[in-house]
């Protein structure tokens, strides 16, 4: 800013002087000075930070991210009839669905870190209508137990449930434990009331007590 006010102040020197050739000549000069200086004081910084920028961008938060396992064999339960079995399982960080929908993070609550999934499969073969909640279920890894997010689930089984039905879909539950420590805990245990008969509500048999095992993965 300096050299440009300098410049215009001998431009104006140079008209008081009356000379033509000698004006030109000063005019063309501070001209050229006054553009370069912005172009390599404002485009080049600018070009770095965004280089920065795309470069740290990518780079994944160390407790952020997702882990999904198809089990080869189901973690299945029978009784009279009724079975459910556990194909796969999902364990997400806090992280990672807000990243995905940040609207996440005033929804799900203050102490959740981590959600985890499990996709099932329900026949009833009963031979009677009967009511199963598999939606309803308890989960315990490590020292944390909770109950199923009805809210997230899927709503399947349930009331009334005909015979010769297949049913299934994913229950959520919604952990404390951070993300890693879920991935590396390597077991959870799931608890489920047993099926009951809709003609006087008895039970039809065991309640579901199922002990899914996955070998510990390090946490992507």
């Amino acid at each position: 800013m300096r050299q440009v006010m300098l410049c215009v102040a001998v431009l104006m020197l140079g008209g008081c002087g009356g000379a033509d050739d000698d004006q030109t000549a000063v005019a063309d000069t501070p001209t050229e000075q006054a553009e370069a200086p912005p172009k390599a004081e404002v485009e080049e910084p600018n070009e770095g930070e965004v280089t920065e920028d795309a470069t740290d961008e990518p780079a994944p938060e160390p407790d952020a991210g997702q882990t999904n396992i198809t089990f080869e064999e189901p973690f299945a339960y029978e009784s009279n009839g009724v079975s459910l079995a556990v194909t796969d399982l999902s364990i997400t960080s806090r992280e990672f669905m807000v990243e995905q929908d940040p609207s996440l993070d005033d929804l799900l609550d203050e102490g959740t870190q981590t959600m985890l999934a499990l996709n099932m499969q329900a026949t009833n073969d009963s031979g009677q209508t009967i009511n199963f909640y598999p939606n309803q279920g308890t989960l315990k890894v490590g020292r944390e137990q909770v109950d199923a997010d009805l809210f997230l689930s899927d709503d399947f089984a349930g009331n009334d449930w005909q015979d010769a039905t297949d049913d299934g879909g994913a229950v959520i539950w919604m952990l404390s434990a951070p993300y890693q420590e879920v991935v590396q805990a390597g077991e959870a245990t799931l608890t489920v009331s047993a099926p009951s008969s809709v003609e006087d509500f008895s039970s039809m048999g065991k309640p579901v007590e199922l002990t899914i095992t996955w070998e510990p993965l390090a946490a992507s």
